[in-house]
């Protein structure tokens, strides 16, 4: 037996969608997080609390043989008496095909000299592959803002034609505000994992809207990190991806936040850890270096710094912190949203020295990278492109 150590989080569950048992049931997911070439995060939650673990076997071991279970442990103490499940597999082996069972055990009371389990349930086995490090392909489909519309998100991830990706990045403000506990499952995830989440990543990068709301600060766990942190890095064969949180939009006192921010300071802090990424061999290595942010890091009178009401402010603090860093990063390109306005920046020398695509509220992206090259096609919810267009390796980037 094996088990992960991993940070889970517990949330409560209603609706059920799939049911092993007459009650106790898995109701959303699995879903596949931080998907590397050694390493998976399988996601789910369960209709009421309970213990629960995955199996995981070589898809060429055959469909008789039994696989290796794992849990999520910490301090001593398997995760238990909880609702939302994250559970981190690792040592797998690069490019590598494998497949994953559920099992969770309900509890029905957990006392300190008694615990009582009810139903036990497994899942179907379901697979995914790990990433070949040595790939020199790569092809992801990228889109912000689709602000709660599961339809537009199920179009544009059919018009992009998401079975060939290797994985989904949302963009920021895939919600619009943060009500319910399980908001994110109805906007984003739950159409994720029907369509390929149970089998390929998507990978959240956070926008203003997805920090507001009493369930703000519930959200990246539903997206969890090993690092622990909301930003992160991902290599995919030799494409790195930089993934940053730029926070809320205005001022941390202003009235809308009532006191409970601090973007900021946190910004300092991402900004300083962003330093040291661009620093390290496997950045440097890489043949081609995109990095995906919700607000546009850029010379900020590209954007009017004059919104109303201090609205440009996570922006311009944004960039004035990261943009020089950046500047200096040989980027290949950027991806952000937020504007609601599809819009193609060539780099601007001395002051943003790399391109910058921006997603509108109703488009997506899909990259094709081979080899430091990457071919942009755009197109929007009626599948009518916005662009196309290739980027060779940026002046240096070796």
């Amino acid at each position: 037996m094996k088990n992960a150590l991993f940070p889970i989080f517990c949330l409560s569950a209603a609706t059920a969608l799939v049911c092993s048992a007459e009650n106790y049931s898995f109701d959303h997911g699995p879903y596949l997080q931080e998907l590397t070439d050694d390493g998976v995060t399988i996601v789910f939650t369960t209709s009421g609390k309970g213990y629960s673990w995955v199996e995981i076997r070589e898809k060429s071991a055959g469909e008789q043989a039994p696989g290796e279970s794992y849990w999520t442990s910490k301090d001593g103490l398997k995760e238990a008496d909880n609702t939302l499940h994250a559970i981190r597999i690792p040592d797998l082996k690069p490019n590598t095909a494998y497949q994953y069972k559920l099992h969770s055990k309900e509890i029905t009371k957990f006392a300190p000299y008694r615990v009582t389990f009810g139903e036990e349930i497994a899942s179907p086995w379901y697979d995914f592959k790990t990433f070949d490090p040595q790939a020199t392909t790569c092809s992801v489909i990228a889109m912000s803002d689709v602000h709660d519309h599961t339809d537009q998100l199920k179009d544009l991830l059919k018009f992009g034609d998401y079975n060939t990706c290797d994985a989904i990045f949302y963009v920021g403000d895939m919600l619009s505000n943060s009500f319910e506990k399980n908001w994110a499952f109805k906007s984003y995830i739950d159409a994720s994992t029907e369509m390929f989440a149970k089998n390929k990543p998507f990978i959240f990068v956070r926008g203003n809207h997805e920090t507001r709301g009493p369930v703000a600060r519930m959200i990246p766990a539903y997206t969890p990190r090993t690092n622990g942190e909301i930003y992160g890095t991902q290599r995919i064969g030799n494409t790195f991806f930089v993934f940053l949180d730029t926070g809320e939009d205005k001022p941390n006192d202003h009235r809308e936040y009532f006191g409970l921010v601090d973007f900021d300071t946190y910004r300092t802090r991402q900004a300083k850890w962003l330093s040291k990424v661009v620093e390290t061999p496997e950045y440097k290595q890489a043949a081609c270096r995109i990095v995906f942010s919700h607000f546009p890091i850029s010379e900020i009178e590209q954007y009017n710094s004059k919104l109303p009401d201090g609205q440009s402010h996570g922006m311009k603090d944004a960039s004035d912190k990261m943009l020089k860093i950046l500047n200096n990063a040989n980027v290949d390109l950027m991806v952000a949203g937020h504007t609601h306005r599809f819009a193609y920046h060539e780099p601007v020398p001395g002051k943003r020295n790399f391109p910058i695509l921006v997603g509108s509220n109703k488009s997506a992206v899909r990259l094709d990278i081979e080899n430091g090259t990457i071919k942009a096609q755009a197109y929007d919810i009626e599948n009518k492109p916005l662009l196309e267009t290739t980027l060779g390796r940026r002046e240096g980037s070796k």
